[in-house]
């Protein structure tokens, strides 16, 4: 089994995973609430991809503002979040002692 693999194996028995994954599927009971997530997402992602300079992003990106807090009333919207926020701190702090790590290598 490759390293990239063993690292999934890893990750995927995290409490932070699996909170993450189980906010999923219980998202995916709200179809219509998803939709609206999944639609917030793309324009997102698309203004993170298309703006010209990080001004413009920045100001697309504040346009979106009514429209999250829209979607975060919802209960299942919140906790999705929170879970992907502790999901994300997981993972920053995995690629911080991976980085650590081979620094210390590096330098001996």
């Amino acid at each position: 089994m490759s390293i990239g693999r063993q690292v999934v194996q890893q990750i995927i028995n995290t409490r932070e995973f699996m909170e993450l994954k189980d906010a999923q599927r219980n998202l995916n009971n709200y179809p219509k609430i998803k939709q609206e997530v999944e639609v917030f997402q793309k324009k997102q992602n698309e203004i993170m991809s298309k703006s010209s300079s990080p001004q413009e992003a920045e100001q697309k990106l504040r346009s979106l503002t009514n429209e999250f807090r829209n979607l975060s009333q919802y209960p299942e919207v919140q906790k999705m979040i929170k879970a992907g926020e502790r999901f994300n701190k997981m993972m920053q702090n995995i690629y911080k002692e991976i980085n650590e790590g081979l620094a210390s290598y590096l330098k001996g």
